[in-house]
């Protein structure tokens, strides 16, 4: 059996990863960061040719810091160039500077639970999921809510967040499915459902290039164009 890479105090309920570091949500409310550096191999001419020295690398610590949340964990995040950690429970959203974790953390509290959130590839905003079937953007800048919430008008199954921050999609079991632009808060396609033989919809993804969506039902997979505002149809 091999040794742990990184030890957590508890069951782990959220993962995430970017480069060279790792954070780790656990049940009972622990946050643990750690991160592995990487030595650039040394490159050596020797008679014209090119050589390079074996890389160095610095392990991920067996324990690393951890910082005690009010609740279990629900998402850990970390944006794309590693400035700012996030992480989320019922709560409460934290926010963190990697280079000084776990000290300096900022808490958002939210008087509407919340059941599920996503980080913006810029670290700027997260969207969240709350148990009044309401989609909210907190900005985590102010810490504040940015906009009107965004009503599903149904339980919301998940959402999916365009790269570019700038559309949601959001979807029931049942449906409807819908997009928002988040520029203006507003929806860009009117809600609609599948048929009853292909539901339940399984899950909603918006491509990485954010030219189109994926749609997962029992029964088949639909793909449909972002941003055609006119009602969506299988291509």
């Amino acid at each position: 059996m091999s040794a742990p890479l990184v030890n957590t105090p508890g069951p782990i309920t959220a993962l995430a990863a970017a480069r060279w570091a790792v954070v780790i949500g656990t049940k009972s409310g622990q946050v643990v960061y750690a991160r592995s550096i990487f030595i650039r191999p040394k490159v050596i001419v020797v008679n014209g040719r090119h050589t390079f020295e074996r890389p160095q690398e610095s392990p991920l610590p067996i324990s690393p810091p951890v910082c005690q949340l009010d609740g279990p964990v629900l998402m850990v995040a970390l944006d794309s160039k590693i400035t700012r950690l996030v992480a989320a429970t019922f709560s409460s959203i934290v926010t963190f500077n990697p280079a000084d974790f776990p000290s300096r953390a900022k808490t958002i509290h939210s008087t509407v639970p919340i059941l599920a959130t996503e980080l913006a590839q810029d670290g700027q905003f997260i969207v969240a999921i709350h148990k009044d079937d309401r989609v909210r953007l907190w900005n985590l800048q102010t810490g504040a809510v940015s906009g009107p919430p965004l009503a599903q008008g149904a339980p919301i199954a998940g959402m999916s967040l365009s790269a570019d921050g700038r559309f949601l999609l959001t979807f029931s079991r049942i449906g409807p499915i819908r997009l928002w632009d988040l520029t203006t808060h507003r929806e860009i396609k009117t809600g609609w459902a599948p048929s009853p033989a292909a539901r339940p919809i399984i899950d909603a993804r918006i491509s990485p290039d954010g030219r189109c969506f994926f749609v997962l039902t029992a029964v088949r997979v639909d793909v449909y164009p972002l941003k055609d505002s006119t009602p969506p149809a299988p291509r």
